[in-house]
């Protein structure tokens, strides 16, 4: 696997160029095999994640695998790779932020670990960031906060011209049984067209 596919991966990010085969790309190719990943899921991982090759074990990546593994998530699973990515992207510190955001928010670990699995790019979201769209959506938009479960992807889109301009803009309230997966996922053509028909029929009414 590393002799064919290394190139490719390292193609994916030049900063990988200078990096030693023998030092840092086999050993991490190594470490993902003991962890339960066939050749295909290690290079489909690397391709999406190559900073997985760079990153320290000891001051970074044994860290992320010890807490995704203790929360929730099975070894050798493909959940457990699609989250390894991810968190790539961030710092333990904030990963950890985010998992202490969500509990106290009253959301068990198995909560967490089912949205982590649905949208993976929930663990690498900035935790100040994803405390303010929590609390909108509880405090301003009147929404419990297990709501976003089923739409996880909310906590990635931007606040003040997605979140707060849609939810204004719409004259909507959690009462009035609009989802936050249709209000936000929602095109924004789409959501324009539907604004001009609500406009046009308040003026005729």
């Amino acid at each position: 696997m590393v002799d064919v596919r290394v190139s490719s991966v390292m193609g994916s990010d030049f900063c990988l160029i200078s990096a030693s085969r023998t030092r840092k790309l086999q050993p991490r190719i190594e470490f993902l095999k003991q962890c339960g990943f066939n050749s295909k899921v290690i290079y489909t991982m690397l391709i999406k994640a190559p900073l997985f090759l760079s990153l320290s074990f000891e001051d970074n990546l044994t860290h992320k695998l010890l807490l995704l593994l203790k929360f929730g998530y099975e070894h050798g699973t493909k959940e457990l790779v699609l989250a390894m990515g991810w968190v790539c992207r961030t710092s333990c510190k904030n990963m950890q932020e985010v998992i202490s955001l969500l509990l106290n928010y009253g959301l068990t670990c198995e909560e967490i670990v089912a949205m982590g699995k649905k949208h993976p790019q929930v663990l690498q979201y900035n935790h100040k960031s994803m405390k303010q769209k929590l609390d909108y959506l509880t405090q301003e938009m009147g929404y419990e906060v297990r709501e976003m479960l089923a739409f996880p992807a909310f906590l990635g889109y931007e606040f003040d011209g997605r979140i707060k301009y849609r939810f204004e803009s719409s004259g909507k309230i959690s009462g009035e049984g609009m989802s936050i997966n249709k209000l936000f996922s929602m095109s924004t053509a789409r959501f324009s067209k539907k604004q001009e028909k609500q406009f046009s029929y308040a003026m005729a009414t």
